[in-house]
């Protein structure tokens, strides 16, 4: 199916619907022209008025028209890339232009949408196991010229998971206005922004408008992808990092007596090892309203993100908890799983003067004592952990433990670090006291282990995307 983005609300028949059609046409000119005319007509004729007859009946409209929001000339805006259908869409290809502007970027996928290698500059080739019916798919990074109008044209195909197009369905892009000064009439199209000294792969950000207020905001831009969308407060994540970039874009209107409007950001950036950026700043934002033609944005001065730097997190060993076993009686610890680690600390209680063996290699030697302790090393994968107790003839008893390492990242266990993933973490974002005795989706999204999952979790998160490991 051809779509490419309409007016506001209006969906395009499908693909099937504009051949049904275009038969019936022909059918009625093979009718009223005779059986002899049929050959000539379809040689000739059948093509071109093909291609006449859809654009007659279908006229492409490539944007959705937003004639009351304005962009300042000469900014960079990152513009969402809608789906809306009816069914469930799987797979879409859809190619961008911009008129009255530049196409400086293009992040493909969201909305449970990933990422393929066919992928362009200009275009997405993009696809969903799960399916989608609405949402965001891709963020274009528009700069826009210096009068006129700029529009975000988006042209594509949709299919669903049988291999057809959805009954109805269709990928949006959008029109403004370009000004060069902000009155108070007018809805501004407004960047978010940010720069900093080493590659940010996350943010969570808030924002707060003086001098007018916030109307919609969209998240994402610059390579950047949405995770959570709350009103005012975006958090998204870039696979790479990027040392500056737009990562979202706010919808925002002066009241009727200000001078300036000024768009606030708060929140934190995080690098993919946990940690904040040695600096950071989101670009605030001053708009002077109902000045001269040539008032262009100037940025306020902000400060830089204070966030206490972090090491890196890298899964340590862990020490399971004394069993409740009396001391005297063979007994091991639970070992936590699924986890990440992989070494981790196992106790327990023996008998006097027995030794402790794993998997038939000794680990602890005969002694006196009624408890031990070790170190254990875990293969990816699942581990299956055979303890024995040994005394002077032979084993007196086997107790076993199963435990699965995964890779870092993989919260779902499917030996690669994906959207799925990502869902998973989203779930559980900001969430805190974080203990061994969390459900594992929980556990596993707090990487760092500190009991509370946040930003710097999140840009661990988007440093392993991608990534893919092999179990046992």
């Amino acid at each position: 199916m051809k779509t490419s983005s309409p007016s506001a609300h209006r969906n395009n028949e499908n693909w099937s619907g504009l051949v049904k059609k275009e038969h019936q046409i022909l059918s009625v000119i093979i009718a009223s022209t005779g059986g002899l005319l049929v050959l000539f007509f379809l040689v000739a004729f059948t093509f071109p008025l093909r291609s006449k007859l859809l654009e007659s009946l279908y006229p492409k409209q490539n944007s959705e028209a937003f004639s009351d929001v304005v962009v300042l000339g000469n900014t960079v805006v990152s513009v969402p890339i809608e789906l809306q259908a009816t069914e469930n869409v799987t797979a879409i290809d859809v190619d961008v232009s911009v008129a009255g502007g530049t196409l400086e970027g293009l992040t493909c996928g969201g909305a449970s949408f990933e990422n393929t290698s066919k992928s362009t500059s200009s275009k997405c080739v993009i696809f969903s196991p799960s399916g989608a019916q609405n949402g965001v798919v891709a963020m274009a990074l528009v700069k826009s010229g210096t009068s006129g109008t700029l529009a975000v044209n988006v042209d594509g195909n949709l299919s669903t998971a049988d291999g057809n197009a959805p009954t109805q369905g269709n990928v949006y892009g959008v029109v403004f206005r370009i000004v060069q000064s902000l009155t108070t009439t007018d809805k501004l199209y407004v960047p978010v922004s940010f720069n900093a000294s080493e590659a940010v792969t996350a943010a969570d950000y808030t924002l707060s408008i003086t001098g007018g207020e916030l109307l919609q905001t969209s998240c994402g831009g610059s390579g950047f992808r949405e995770i959570l969308h709350n009103n005012n407060n975006c958090v998204v994540f870039n696979v790479n990092g990027v040392t500056q970039g737009v990562i979202g874009s706010a919808v925002v209107r002066p009241t009727t007596t200000s001078t300036s409007l000024s768009v606030n950001i708060t929140g934190t950036l995080s690098t993919e090892s946990g940690r904040a950026p040695s600096t950071g700043t989101f670009n605030n934002l001053t708009i002077p309203v109902n000045r001269a033609a040539s008032a262009t944005p100037t940025n306020m001065p902000s400060p830089t993100v204070t966030v206490t730097p972090s090491p890196t997190v890298v899964p340590t060993a862990t020490t399971a908890p004394t069993p409740s076993t009396a001391p005297g009686t063979f007994g091991v610890g639970n070992i936590t799983s699924p986890t990440y680690s992989e070494t981790v600390g196992v106790q327990g209680t023996k008998e006097a003067n027995t030794s402790i063996w794993l998997n038939g290699t000794q680990i602890v030697t005969s002694n006196t004592s009624t408890t031990w302790s070790t170190n254990v090393t875990l293969d990816l994968g699942t581990n299956t952990l055979v303890f024995s107790q040994h005394a002077g003839g032979g084993t007196n008893r086997d107790l076993t433990q199963t435990v699965d390492r995964r890779g870092l990242g993989d919260i779902n266990g499917d030996e690669v670090v994906n959207v799925f993933d990502v869902g998973i973490f989203a779930g559980h974002y900001n969430e805190t006291n974080v203990t061994d005795n969390s459900v594992s989706e929980a556990r596993l999204s707090d990487m760092r282990k500190n009991g509370v999952i946040d930003v710097f979790d999140l840009g661990i998160l988007a440093g392993r995307y991608g990534s893919q490991y092999t179990y046992n």
